[in-house]
C-alpha cells in the first residue's frame, strides 16, 4: 500500500478541475445534466462513477470517454 493514499474522483475532481473553474458542484451538476445530489456523492466519496457519470463529465469536459472510471477502478483497487 501507498504512503499517501490514491485520491478520490471526486478529489480529483473537486480540487483539479471546480476549483480552478469557479464552479459549484450543483454547477457542474446542471451543465452536465446529472443530478446535484450524484455529483455531490462524488465529490464526498459516496456515490462511485458510474458508466453515466462518467459519459456525462467525461462530455462536458471534453476528456477521453472511461477517465472518471478508470480513476474510480484505480481508486477501488488500492482500497481493496
Amino acid at each position: 500500500m501507498r504512503e499517501v493514499p490514491l485520491p478520490t474522483p471526486g478529489e480529483i475532481l473537486l480540487h483539479h478541475f471546480l476549483e480552478p473553474w469557479g464552479m459549484s458542484a450543483d454547477q457542474l451538476a446542471e451543465r452536465c445534466s446529472l443530478p446535484p445530489d450524484q455529483v455531490k456523492g462524488v465529490i464526498n466519496g459516496t456515490q462511485p462513477v458510474t458508466p453515466e457519470i462518467d459519459a456525462a463529465l467525461t462530455g462536458f469536459m471534453g476528456l477521453t470517454p472511461g477517465f472518471w472510471l478508470r480513476g474510480q477502478e484505480k481508486y477501488d483497487e488500492e482500497m481493496s
